[in-house]
């Protein structure tokens, strides 16, 4: 994190997050264009690449109770 955090999800329109997480924290906050679509489009390069990460979902699946 030196280099700072990307606020995503439909709570980073949220006034103020950046100003509270960097004063907290003392990280650079980013928010990133189309914060809201970051999972979607995450997940859609997971599923378009799925060789590349199976090893990494499987491992994954076992930290899910």
């Amino acid at each position: 994190a030196s280099e700072g955090i990307y606020l995503t999800g439909g709570g980073a329109h949220l006034p103020g997050w950046q100003r509270i997480i960097k004063d907290r924290f003392g990280v650079e906050v980013k928010i990133p264009h189309e914060p809201e679509l970051c999972i979607i489009k995450g997940l859609q390069k997971i599923l378009e690449n799925y060789d590349k990460y199976q090893e990494i979902l499987e491992k994954a699946k076992s930290c899910v109770p």
